[in-house]
């Protein structure tokens, strides 16, 4: 089977979305423009994402409208492979596994004890 050089991470900041959703847990639309300037095209990308089934969309109208971005299951075993990509290609290879990922964390966020069992539990 033919390699498909036009699957989704070639895209433009899609990756870029993807990590700061796994360092961050949660992201409001308006923090997407860290990874890129253009509000619209940042958006679009991320709704990209969420066509693929990486990132789940929290939309809510009251008291303001918000969107806010989560990965998924899949997303956060994409995401983590993605940020462990980044590693290697920067020379820092200290992360090499979900677990030990999980233990750099903050441990004073409280998203933080969540986010390790979500992901232990994917890996298993």
């Amino acid at each position: 089977m033919p390699t498909d050089y036009k699957w989704l991470f070639c895209e433009s900041d899609l990756a870029g979305i993807m990590l700061l959703v796994l360092d961050r847990k949660e992201v409001h639309s308006k923090e997407l423009l860290r990874v890129s300037s253009g509000y619209d095209k940042i958006k679009k990308r991320a709704s990209m994402l969420a066509d693929a089934g990486l990132l789940s969309v929290l939309e809510v109208e009251k008291p303001h409208p918000a969107t806010t971005y989560m990965l998924t299951d899949k997303g956060k075993e994409v995401a983590f492979l993605l940020k462990r990509i980044k590693s290697v290609l920067d020379g820092d290879q200290e992360q090499n596994t979900l677990d030990e990922y999980c233990q750099t964390r903050d441990d004073s966020r409280p998203d933080r004890k969540l986010l390790e069992r979500e992901i232990n539990r994917v890996v298993r």
